[in-house]
């Protein structure tokens, strides 16, 4: 789906199961399981975010970006695909909170 107005399309992060090794991270997988709730790639942005004049014409992120977001922000969505369905977030272009390079390294401090 295309997000409309100021809303952003997420897709929250998915951590590995496995190290590069092939050893799987089940304890480092809970740890860090809080990330995917607040850590997301950007699949498409509405054609009216960071349109209002409080951002002066910068966009804080762009399809692709990963994006941190506040914890409690979006409408969560299921996608039916061809093998599986696909979980995403419907967020406003406020709700990002920064933009990461490193996802995998991002974990909620509580």
């Amino acid at each position: 789906p295309q997000p409309v107005g100021w809303f952003l399309l997420v897709k929250p992060y998915q951590l590995e199961e496995k190290s590069k090794g092939g050893i799987v991270l089940v304890q480092e997988s809970k740890e860090y399981d809080d990330a995917a709730c607040f850590v997301g790639q950007v699949v498409s942005v509405g054609p009216e975010a960071y349109s209002d004049p409080r951002y002066n014409g910068a966009r804080w992120c762009a399809p692709g970006d990963y994006v941190l977001y506040a914890s409690h922000a979006g409408q969560k969505v299921k996608i039916r695909g061809a093998a599986e369905e696909e979980k995403y977030l419907i967020i406003k272009d406020s709700d990002v909170r920064a933009r990461t390079d490193a996802p995998e390294k991002i974990k909620m401090y509580l």
